[in-house]
C-alpha cells in the first residue's frame, strides 16, 4: 500500500542519514521525523515541496509508534539560488511535544542555508525543537533562503494505512490500529534509535 511504502522508504531514509552522519547517543530523542523535499529555482526564488513522516516515543512503552504523515508545498525566496535538487533530511526532537507540533502545524516558516555542487548537498532546515541533518542532490550552488509552506496532513496516507478518520492526533497518541505489515519498520526505527 501507498502509506506502507512511504513508512518503509522513510524509514530507510532516517537509516542512511543517521550512518552517513554517524549519529549516536539517539536514546534520548523523543521524536523524530524525515522530510523530503524537492525545489526548482533560478535567481534567487524557486518552488518546492515536501513530504514527510513524524514518529513519536510512546511515554509509557518508551517506543516509537506509528508514523503520522504531512506534506508542504510553497516558495523561497534568497540570495545566489539556482539549479535543481531533491534532499531528505533528519529531524531529531528532544521534547515529544515538539514532534506533535511539527506534525499538526499546517504553515511553516523556515530560515535555510543550503549548499549543492553538481550531485552532493546539505541543507539547514530551522523547525523549532530540532536538530537537522541532511543529504542530497542538485544542481545547483550555494543559497541562503526564507521559505514559507502550506501544508497539512497527508489524510489518504492515513487511511490506507490505518482506517479513515485516522487524524494526526490519534496516530502519535497511539489511539490506531497497528497494522501487522508495519511492525517490522518499526522495529527497526526502534532499534537504531536505541544505539
Amino acid at each position: 500500500t501507498a502509506g506502507l511504502n512511504t513508512a518503509m522508504n522513510h524509514v530507510a531514509t532516517i537509516e542512511r542519514i543517521a550512518n552517513n552522519r554517524h549519529l549516536y547517543n539517539l536514546t534520548d530523542y523523543q521524536g523524530v521525523a524525515v522530510v523530503s523535499m524537492g525545489k526548482l529555482g533560478a535567481v534567487g526564488f524557486g518552488a518546492m515541496g515536501w513530504s514527510s513522516s513524524v514518529y513519536v516515543r510512546d511515554p509509557a512503552s518508551n517506543a516509537f509508534g506509528p508514523p503520522s504523515f504531512v506534506n508542504a508545498g510553497g516558495a523561497s525566496a534568497g540570495i545566489a539560488y539556482g539549479g535543481l535538487n531533491v534532499v531528505n533530511c533528519l529531524l531529531l526532537f528532544r521534547n515529544r511535544e515538539d514532534a506533535i507540533r511539527f506534525a499538526e502545524r499546517s504553515a511553516t516558516a523556515n530560515f535555510s542555508n543550503e549548499a549543492s555542487l553538481l550531485v552532493w548537498g546539505r541543507k539547514q532546515m530551522t523547525v523549532p525543537g530540532a536538530i537537522s541533518f541532511s543529504d542530497g542532490a542538485g544542481l545547483c550552488v550555494g543559497a541562503v533562503e526564507l521559505e514559507l509552506l502550506l501544508g497539512g496532513p497527508r489524510d489518504d496516507l492515513h487511511a490506507n494505512l490505518y482506517e479513515p478518520g485516522a487524524t494526526v492526533q490519534k496516530i502519535l497518541l497511539g489511539d490506531v490500529a497497528i497494522p501487522a505489515e508495519l511492525k517490522a519498520t518499526l522495529a527497526r526505527l526502534n532499534l537504531l534509535m536505541q544505539r
